[in-house]
């Protein structure tokens, strides 16, 4: 957990060096899974309003890959649920 505070705090850092030079902040997506809840979860960061908007960007994005991985498990399911219904059925009807 140590090593995700520092991501989380060198991040932070690289921020306000991009809002210091009028650049773009840091790519979000970079941070480890720990290093992002660690900014979120101590949401008073202090980040400049850029790196902020690119964190709240990263969350949506990475709560839109969850989401996404859920729905393709439940197709997974739907689909093979019939298909296994249809081989104990044939089992049943084939059987001496």
């Amino acid at each position: 957990m140590i090593g995700a505070e520092m991501q989380a705090m060198e991040y932070q850092q690289a921020a306000w060096v991009a809002h210091d030079r009028d650049v773009p902040p840091p790519d979000a997506s970079v941070l480890s899974t720990a290093s992002f809840e660690v900014i979120e979860r101590y949401g008073d960061l202090d980040l400049p309003r850029a790196a902020q908007k690119a964190v709240a960007a990263e969350a949506r994005r990475r709560s839109r890959l969850h989401r996404d991985g859920v729905t393709d498990a439940l197709a997974w399911v739907a689909l093979l649920l019939p298909a296994l219904a249809g081989v104990v059925t044939m089992g049943v009807l084939l059987a001496p």
